[in-house]
């Protein structure tokens, strides 16, 4: 595999489980290996999954993007 498809594989997994994450704290549900975000706050919580969907967002976008030059 190249470095442009892990970057969308990657970037869509950071999405998708962003996007999950807040989702389910939507309705008071936490998926247990992003419990350790909780600790500090739900705000902060709620900012780190924020970033996770456009971080993840970003990535897939860049790893789809055509970098040829013509």
């Amino acid at each position: 595999m190249d470095k442009k498809t892990i970057l969308t594989i990657l970037g869509f997994i950071i999405f998708a489980t962003g996007f999950l994450a807040i989702t389910l704290s939507l309705v008071g549900l936490n998926f247990t290996f992003l419990s350790f975000l909780e600790k500090p706050g739900r705000t902060f919580a709620f900012v780190v999954k924020i970033i996770m969907v456009f971080g993840g967002f970003i990535m897939f976008y860049i790893g789809r993007m055509d970098n040829s030059i013509e």
